[in-house]
């Protein structure tokens, strides 16, 4: 929905819209994630480095899976669509393991 807006407003090229709407949906996910569908009481400074670095890995495998969807000839919506919903189990595994889990293997709680 940002995307389209900032085109279809011109305020800019589509490329800078898709991440300024990254960019807010990754803030949004975070403060939903963090307090509704976890509702997790750990500090942000031990959340916040874990959700980006589970993000950031989210965004290679988008990128990756369209990718290859749309070279084995899937049309774009299909594709975004597959993609999106691979893209979603593994964002909310990685999140409920690592990022928000009451005891993270990764280190102190």
């Amino acid at each position: 929905i940002v995307l389209q807006a900032l085109i279809w407003g011109r305020v800019c090229v589509p490329w800078t819209g898709s991440a300024i709407g990254f960019v807010a949906a990754c803030g949004l996910n975070y403060t939903l994630q963090k307090l509704w569908v976890f509702r997790s009481s750990r500090s942000h400074t031990v959340t916040l480095p874990r959700y980006v670095a589970i993000t950031t890995v989210m965004l290679g495998v988008n990128t990756a899976l369209f990718s290859g969807l749309l070279s084995l000839g899937l049309l774009p919506v299909p594709a975004q669509l597959v993609t999106t919903g691979c893209v979603f189990v593994l964002n909310y595994l990685g999140n409920s393991r690592i990022t928000f889990a009451v005891r993270s293997r990764l280190g102190a709680s």
